[in-house]
């Protein structure tokens, strides 16, 4: 089987599985730390505006982009990639006789992936409203209250603070003061701004 699995041919598919391990790992150091690092992803990356038509826009809608956690979506579609592209290759080695390269498979294992994924993706978020696929747009948290969970902020370093959104859902987010003050942890701050992926914040009550 492992020669199967290291074999030049399954180069992508075995590297997106190391990569869904990796990614596991580090997603389970962060819940052992108590940081969210899912969270922390989504805060850093820019918000995806689906609602405004264009070729983007209905691509990223489409694969549910935006939707789903980010991570979440990743290791899903990391997943199915992987899979599928063992399972193509290991049917070609018993019709063939051999392994193909890997980049016609990869190709094949992409197209047949993504219809895959956005019908998974779908599925999770119908199953699972309530929780971190409830999709809460880093604008939506502007406004609300939270608290220094990790760190210390400053203006020149951000900490971790969460935030509970009108759902009742708690989310950690990366923010820090909007001028000179030091906000240690424990300290309840009013989330108003956002600036490249981190919240701008002022004590509570202000």
């Amino acid at each position: 089987m492992w020669d199967f699995i290291l074999a030049s041919g399954n180069l992508p598919f075995s590297l997106a599985f190391v990569l869904v391990c990796a990614i596991g790992l580090l997603q389970l150091l962060s819940l052992l730390l108590g940081l969210g690092l899912s969270e922390l992803i989504d805060t850093a990356l820019p918000d995806l505006d689906i609602d405004n038509p264009g070729f983007f826009a209905n691509g990223f809608n489409w694969l549910c982009l935006g939707r789903l956690p980010f991570l979440i979506w990743l290791l899903l579609w990391l997943l199915l990639f992987a899979i599928i592209g063992w399972t193509l290759q290991w049917l070609l080695m018993n019709l063939l006789g051999g392994l193909l390269p890997p980049l016609p498979v990869a190709i094949a294992a992409l197209a047949v992936s993504l219809p895959l994924q956005r019908r998974l993706s779908l599925l999770l978020v119908k199953l699972l409203p309530t929780t971190e696929t409830n999709a809460v747009f880093q604008r939506e948290l502007i406004g609300l209250v939270g608290e220094v969970v990790i760190g210390e902020a400053s203006r020149e370093r951000a900490a971790e603070v969460s935030v509970t959104d009108k759902q009742g859902h708690k989310h950690y987010v990366m923010a820090k003061p909007y001028d000179d003050l030091v906000l240690s942890q424990g300290q309840l701050v009013l989330l108003f701004d956002l600036e490249d992926g981190i919240y701008l914040v002022s004590p509570y009550p202000g």
